[in-house]
């Protein structure tokens, strides 16, 4: 029913699509300028949670050692998560919505995201344009959502297995994709490498090593995990055969919305909680999605887009295979 449901939404005609007052969606959607306030606004929040996390744990450990058992694997799902917010804007810079300039978009999406991450926008472009193309096929090449949510998937994740089986295939899609992105690529990877090893290093020579451990654990095994949970939760189909293997067998495309909580608006920044919007229409910011919204809730199409309304809680649920 979910796949019917979702095809049916692929099929909807743009160029004929009005809403209750008789306004074409085509004519509303000149409108969609991107607000990069709004995004600048948003990573701000991101890298001030992260010095806040940071902060907090140099602070416990000088103060109570004995609080550092529990400070510390808290700080590393704390500083993960917010590593995974702040990765979700390399998204929205794939799609050329940091800046107005294509240019400076790049630029600022490496200097402020991607360096940390090792990754290069260039080469994450090309993969993500093929999950674009793929979605839901055996090629598609963000493909966290083939697996079912159980203990094996979580393990695998927070022991960094799958994160590498998953960085080596999209080097290999990037560098076949685009040959000209493996330098840059390279280059991102260096410079994550020497920035984080930076505050690890640092960190230790400065004595907080509760903060290094934390900042390590986070980025190498709680960030990886939130990542490719977010993306189950979006895209895997309640009702998907467990027993399939969905690299071989079309999963089919599935999107869900997940409202405006502030759980939603975290786990789903940069427009994730809007993702089913932004597979029908890819090229909006997600600072528009609010208003593309609106507008099909307007439409004849209106009870088609509430039937994929949920939330991260409620999708959880519904997904995990846990002692099956």
């Amino acid at each position: 029913m979910a796949k019917d449901v979702h095809e049916e939404i692929y099929r909807i005609s743009k160029s004929r699509l009005r809403d209750a007052s008789g306004e074409l969606y085509s004519d509303f959607k000149k409108s969609l300028t991107p607000r990069y306030g709004i995004v600048w606004r948003d990573i701000a929040i991101g890298y001030t949670a992260l010095v806040v996390a940071a902060a907090a744990l140099v602070w416990i450990q000088t103060i109570s050692r004995w609080a550092i058992p529990v400070a510390l694997p808290l700080g590393a799902v704390v500083l993960g998560f917010v590593f995974a917010y702040l990765n979700l804007f390399f998204h929205e810079a794939a799609h050329w919505h940091l800046a107005p300039s294509r240019p400076t978009n790049d630029l600022l999406a490496q200097l402020a995201i991607g360096n940390w991450f090792g990754q290069s926008i260039a080469a994450y472009r090309a993969v993500h344009f093929g999950h674009h193309q793929q979605h839901g096929q055996p090629m598609d090449t963000e493909h966290s959502y083939f697996d079912p949510l159980n203990t094996r998937f979580v393990v695998g994740l927070l022991l960094g297995l799958r994160a590498c089986r998953v960085a080596r295939s999209r080097g290999a899609f990037a560098g076949a994709a685009a040959p000209a992105s493996e330098r840059s690529a390279r280059l991102a990877l260096v410079c994550g490498a020497l920035q984080n090893g930076a505050v690890v290093l640092g960190s230790l020579a400065l004595g907080y090593w509760a903060l290094a451990v934390a900042w390590a654990a986070g980025l190498l095994s709680v960030y990886p995990f939130f990542n490719a949970l977010r993306q189950l939760l979006e895209h895997r189909d309640e009702l998907a055969d467990d027993s399939v293997n969905y690299a071989e067998v079309a999963h089919g495309r599935i999107n869900r919305l997940f409202g405006d909580s502030l759980l939603a608006q975290a786990v789903g920044g940069a427009g994730f909680n809007r993702h089913l919007l932004h597979h029908w229409e890819p090229q909006v910011s997600y600072t528009r999605l609010a208003d593309v919204e609106a507008f099909v809730l307007k439409t004849d199409y209106a009870e088609l887009f509430r039937s994929r309304q949920t939330t991260y809680p409620r999708a959880f649920r519904e997904l995990a295979r846990f002692g099956r």
